[in-house]
């Protein structure tokens, strides 16, 4: 973290979960997850970095449940995370609009949706998911958005848990970056990529998750990628660096650019395609 940090000043981060590997909890040691929690955010403070996070599945295993990592989380000043949209399953459901220099226009919004905790979606085993009511909250809040908002449609979707779709996009599509484990998909599909594409939404969903995955790709005009993985619990990145991805949004003229800063500092651009067949 302190390396990306350091290299690429951004000016913002988002975490898309698996902050804690809750499942290392004793299951016994009251503040534990606070403990571990404020190891993270002490290379954000030391580069005054604000941030937004959505948790994945392995944070709330230990002593917090996700409200309550919620409520700990904004209770850092750095932290622009904010209270679930209304009352929607799970707890990480907001939109953050990122303003214009002037301060007063929206340029793109960063949705995030929590993919849950469950070792089910639904009764159908596998992993949790972003369930209909999520989807249907994020379907309505878009539509709030006049048509006629030069904003809407830029932007961004930031889950833990991938969309089944980015299957499809390593199946059918050529993508870019590593795909080094089978995609840890959510395990029934509520249709939140429906939602993307029956109206303006968003140009890229970003998730975490699988940890020897960072590839990206464009799949019926939506570009999805995954993150690359940044912290030492668990298994992988096999065969990569640690880092994060970097999207980088240019105004004028619009653009969005991504690549990933890697631990020992170097920058790593995808330049060559790649296909499953």
């Amino acid at each position: 973290m302190r390396k990306v940090l350091e290299l690429e000043k951004p000016d913002f981060a988002v975490v898309t979960g698996d902050v804690v590997s809750g499942y290392a909890w004793d299951g016994k040691t009251e503040g534990w997850f606070e403990e571990q929690y404020n190891t993270f955010t002490k290379p954000m403070y030391e580069y005054n970095m604000h941030w937004a996070l959505t948790a994945g599945n392995h944070d709330t295993q230990a002593d917090l449940n996700r409200e309550q990592v919620s409520e700990l989380d904004r209770t850092f000043n750095l932290s622009l995370t904010k209270p679930n949209a209304a009352n929607l399953s799970h707890a990480f459901n907001y939109v953050l609009p990122v303003l214009t220099e002037n301060g007063t226009d929206v340029a793109f919004r960063m949705w995030f949706l929590d993919s849950g905790e469950d070792s089910d979606c639904m009764g159908v085993g596998g992993y949790d998911c972003v369930r209909p009511d999520q989807v249907e909250w994020f379907r309505q809040a878009n539509s709030d958005i006049p048509e006629d908002d030069p904003s809407k449609g830029k932007g961004f979707l930031f889950v833990h848990i991938p969309l089944g779709e980015y299957m499809n996009l390593y199946n059918n599509v050529d993508f870019f970056g590593q795909h080094g484990e089978e995609v840890s998909c959510q395990s029934v599909n509520t249709g939140i990529f429906g939602a993307l594409k029956e109206q303006k939404t968003v140009e890229w969903v970003s998730v975490g998750h699988d940890h020897d995955n960072d590839y990206y790709g464009n799949f019926d005009g939506i570009n999805l990628a995954y993150g690359r993985k940044t912290g030492y619990a668990c298994y992988g990145p096999d065969g990569m660096q640690r880092g994060a991805r970097v999207f980088e949004v240019t105004m004028e003229p619009y653009s969005i650019k991504t690549w990933v800063r890697q631990e020992d500092g170097t920058i790593h651009t995808e330049t060559k395609a790649h296909s499953k067949n």
